[in-house]
């Protein structure tokens, strides 16, 4: 199977696009030129001839009349439109692939487009994305023999980071939610929810599992670290209140429902239940 794209400097969008297609034909080969002759003699074309035909498997987005959009109003770019072509044929159903889209596809799409998405809080600091990361592995000055090693590298990367997410997107819809919602359906009181252990993936999926009320969240973390995390009403970010037990009994915090906890897990759930009332005041 064999890939063509254009050639001269790179970005994330057909980095992106092609690490998806290399994920499914592990062996694919890349051509990379804007010479029609060359391209179009390739199974797949990326990025590169002004067609968008997904029969015929050619993903371009720079033609004039191409106006696809999704409901968040990113428009597609070849990133997309490769993901929109094998996205849940990698993630096994339509609702992980969506999330990947909605994580990370969409941001590269919206970069490519220039449509900005994101803006700086704090003044003097700024952010690094997806997008800069492929850009650090363009070559300052236009080099043939520099272009193509750094763009193996950047390809190299871009396949193993959504290799990865995708195995990780899998874990938060095939484990992480599951037991988020029987942790729900189980509790006594469905806004203080308890949890044996801790995994890490609920962390980021706690928004998916119809959470509409704030929640507080209680949990082993680490070895002598216990956590309670209050989840607020935007269901969007985590505010972390963290009572440590890792020194002595002098190793302490004092945390906002006024309750001072010096002892082994199991002696704090049985605090934290008998204060019961008290959380459901503070959730009220």
């Amino acid at each position: 199977m064999k890939a063509s794209t254009h050639d001269g400097r790179f970005h994330a969008d057909e980095i992106f696009a092609l690490a998806v297609l290399k994920l499914i034909f592990p062996d694919l080969e890349i051509v990379r030129s804007r010479d029609e002759k060359v391209y179009k003699k390739a199974d797949i074309i990326v990025d590169v001839g002004h067609v968008y035909d997904p029969e015929n498997l050619i993903f371009d987005h720079h033609q004039r009349s191409f106006s696809i959009k999704r409901e968040s109003g990113i428009p597609y770019a070849s990133f997309g439109l490769a993901w929109k072509q094998y996205g849940e044929s990698l993630c096994g159903s339509s609702q992980t692939a969506e999330y990947i889209d909605s994580v990370i596809v969409q941001a590269i799409d919206a970069d490519d487009n220039g449509i900005e998405i994101y803006e700086t809080k704090i003044e003097g600091v700024g952010f690094h994305t997806l997008s800069d990361i492929i850009e650090s592995f363009v070559p300052r000055y236009v080099d043939d023999d520099k272009v193509k090693i750094g763009f193996d590298r950047a390809l190299n990367f871009a396949t193993s980071y959504m290799k990865r997410q995708i195995k990780l997107a899998k874990e938060l819809f095939e484990v992480a939610l599951p037991n988020i919602r029987k942790t729900i359906q189980d509790a006594e009181d469905p806004r203080i929810l308890i949890f044996d252990k801790f995994d890490k993936t609920w962390l980021n999926f706690l928004s998916q599992a119809s959470l509409k009320k704030p929640y507080l969240l209680f949990f082993p973390h680490i070895e002598r670290l216990e956590q309670l995390e209050v989840f607020p009403k935007d269901g969007k970010s985590l505010n972390i209140l963290n009572c440590y037990l890792q020194g002595g009994e002098e190793d302490r915090r004092i945390l906002p429902i006024s309750l001072r906890f010096k002892m082994p897990f199991i002696a704090i759930m049985d605090v934290f239940l008998q204060k019961l009332t008290v959380l459901k005041e503070r959730l009220n």
